[in-house]
């Protein structure tokens, strides 16, 4: 089979190079460069004069929203990217996708971890210097379930019960199940009580570093917020003044106005970002984004054994050896290598799976260790598949990377002698052949949920053993209960997540290492297989010195540290 390429607009960006040489000083606009951060240095002379660039321009980043909306039901990537300038959370994921503090003071639970009580920092504000009171929290958190799945928070949010008010800064927010991910489910926007019905296209108060000013005719200018403390900009005040966020459909029309100087950043989800990571006329910041990309079974193969042999056929680690630029980590599991649960060790399941290869008696071919001659078309290493009629792939339309992973498998398939089609699908017929099970082979893309917990992965069709449960309080909320499915009951990631890893490095490790097998059986039985946690970008424009420091809850981290050439 001969892959098809699927060509974007790849227009080369022109390369800029402005100097204007005044008395004094010497003022230089950033080259292009690959993944390179341009920096000005001072001018070496003997007079140790310093650089003046001048006032910095404004800077242009886009969204998907026509105007302001309601920050709640911001569903977009890159409107939830340009939201987090402006609008604080209870807390806020750090680079290694732990929750930290960012609105709460304090926090505790109940014994049976059907309480959360929390306090408010006293120094947070809104941008028109009211002070954030546990009424606010109350009225958001509120609005999100009345909201239900309209609200990209609430599906995260769902073991959230009621909230009480004890002061100004204190409530309790009662929960329906112990949920060892709820902290996790704190990280959406907090808004005023009183602006929480306003119309598309207002003005909300946020708390973070930057202000929606004013909607213009370009779009929405966001300032630099009066109740920030100077002294948070390293160098006593922002070089940025002004954001103007503009409004494309998509990430490709938002990077056609990138190479037409109409844009100075891009956000990149996943799917852009394999688009045009191959530019290398491209600055691009990578961070590890949510989208996880997965295949799963039909009733084509429905064999427990032939399972297996298609898992490993179409593991991780052979995706790896491609040498393809795939936009992310290639993982068996939805979690990404530097998850705090893994205590720093990525998971490697080659060993396991040989393991259960060989106590299920299936024999894995390697062609260049074989006493017959080696075939006259190369063979990569691959388990003995039982060749059947063609294989049906199928997966949504219009998703290149999909596209391209599922016909790389077909590739690999055909090599070892079985047919396979693929086909992509408008949504409402991918969804009735996923419900129907009328496929082969599935290729799909998921957003994990923020605290990488993988139990939408697994849960479904895994029952995990009462012995898994060991550590739990036998009398307490979270006991196994053999009514529900053991991960609907918080195992096994119940004690990893809630109480998090302890302090002593070997009790750590130890635990590490159980959450890895645990997990590991997991992969191995469930029915699919992980590919890829995918990763995003920002791009830069030439105007643009300096860069950020993305992460995934926060993609423009530094922002307000950048110079934009104003073109004077």
């Amino acid at each position: 089979m001969i892959r098809t390429l699927h060509p974007g607009r790849l227009i080369v960006l022109a390369l800029l190079l402005f100097m204007i040489v005044p008395a004094g000083c010497v003022r230089t606009a950033p080259a292009q460069t690959d993944n390179v951060t341009a920096e000005v240095a001072p001018a070496e002379t003997t007079n140790a004069v310093t650089v003046d660039k001048g006032p910095s321009g404004t800077l242009r980043l886009w969204w998907d929203s026509d105007v302001p909306q309601n920050p709640l039901l911001a569903s977009g990537a890159s409107t939830r990217a340009a939201y987090s300038l402006v609008f604080g959370q209870l807390f806020q994921l750090d680079s290694n996708w732990q929750p930290q503090p960012e609105l709460v003071q304090d926090f505790s639970y109940s014994e049976e971890r059907l309480q959360l009580t929390v306090s408010l920092r006293p120094d947070i504000t809104f941008h028109d210097s009211s002070p954030v009171t546990a009424s606010d929290v109350l009225a958001t958190l509120n609005e999100i379930q009345r909201l239900g799945s309209f609200s990209p928070y609430s599906d995260a949010l769902s073991s959230y019960a009621s909230g009480r008010l004890i002061d100004a800064k204190t409530l309790v927010l009662q929960l329906s199940r112990p949920d060892p991910a709820f902290l996790y489910a704190l990280t959406f926007p907090v808004l005023k009580a009183s602006e929480i019905a306003l119309p598309d296209g207002s003005l909300w108060q946020g708390t973070r570093t930057w202000q929606m000013s004013n909607q213009s005719t370009e779009g929405l200018v966001l300032k630099y917020a009066a109740t920030i403390p100077a002294d948070e900009s390293s160098s006593g005040g922002p070089h940025l003044e002004q954001i103007l966020i503009k409004t494309y459909t998509s990430a490709i029309q938002a990077m056609r106005a990138l190479e037409d100087d109409e844009l100075d950043l891009a956000y990149l989800p996943t799917e852009a970002l394999y688009q045009y990571q191959m530019r290398s006329s491209l600055r691009l910041d990578r961070f590890a984004s949510r989208s996880y990309t997965y295949f799963s079974f039909g009733q084509a193969i429905s064999d427990p054994l032939d399972r297996l042999r298609y898992k490993y056929f179409l593991r991780a680690s052979r995706w790896a050896k491609t040498n393809l630029a795939w936009p992310g980590q290639v993982t068996d599991i939805p979690i990404p290598a530097f998850h705090a649960c893994l205590n720093g060790q990525p998971l490697d399941l080659e060993p396991a799976w040989l393991g259960v290869l060989a106590h299920n008696g299936l024999a894995v071919s390697h062609p260049a260790q074989a006493q017959a001659p080696a075939p006259s078309k190369p063979q990569p290493d691959m388990l003995l598949l039982q060749p059947s009629e063609e294989l049906r792939i199928i997966l949504p339309e219009h998703q290149t990377l999909l596209l391209d992973l599922a016909q790389q498998a077909a590739e690999w398939l055909e090599e070892a002698g079985q047919t396979a089609v693929v086909v992509p699908l408008p949504e409402a017929e991918l969804a009735a052949d996923l419900v129907s099970g009328d496929y082969a082979l599935a290729f799909q893309t998921h957003e994990m949920p923020a605290s990488a917990e993988p139990s939408w992965y697994f849960a479904p069709p895994v029952p995990v053993e009462q012995t898994a449960g060991e550590g739990l309080p036998e009398d307490g909320a979270n006991r196994y209960d053999e009514s529900l499915n053991a991960l609907e009951t918080g195992w096994p990631f119940f004690k990893y997540l809630g109480y998090g890893l302890p302090a002593d490095e070997a009790a750590a490790d130890a635990q590490s290492r159980l959450y890895r097998q645990v997990l590991t059986d997991l992969a191995i039985a469930a029915p699919g297989g992980g590919i890829l946690l995918g990763e995003a970008a920002i791009a830069y424009g030439d105007r643009v010195i300096g860069q950020c420091l993305p992460t995934l809850a926060t993609p423009y981290l530094g922002i307000e540290e950048m110079w934009i050439w104003s073109g004077s």
